[in-house]
């Protein structure tokens, strides 16, 4: 089985998890892959980083998008999914010919809340 992690930090309150959630398991499931693995750090992520040490910028961001307007519930956190594929489930995507469980360039244009990723 092929697998990737994929770290998501956001700024973001329960509403913007669900979003996101829902975004990654629609972006998932039509690939034949699996969520093997599906955490969110609110203050401390592996390795021992707090959350607001590494996704502080994107309240910044969030702040300068939204002027005027508190951050309410909304907090730095890291969205972790580990996604994986067996060789066998794998399949040209059709709309953009990459090979793999993920295709490139696909998604929401907007969302919500601030985000940064980070493949591995």
């Amino acid at each position: 089985m092929t697998t990737r992690d994929l770290r998501f930090g956001l700024y973001a309150d329960e509403e913007g998890l669900a979003l996101v959630e829902g975004i990654v398991r629609r972006a998932v499931e039509p690939r034949s892959a699996r969520i093997l693995r599906w955490s969110v750090a609110r203050t401390v992520v592996d390795g021992g980083l707090t959350t607001a040490y590494l996704y502080d910028h994107l309240a910044e961001q969030w702040a300068v998008e939204n002027p005027g307007r508190a951050g309410g519930a909304r907090r730095p956190v890291e969205l972790h999914v580990r996604a994986g594929v067996f060789p066998a489930d794998l399949a040209r995507d059709p709309q953009d010919g990459h090979q793999g469980p993920v295709s490139r360039g696909h998604g929401p244009a907007h969302l919500p809340c601030p985000l940064e990723r980070v493949v591995t």
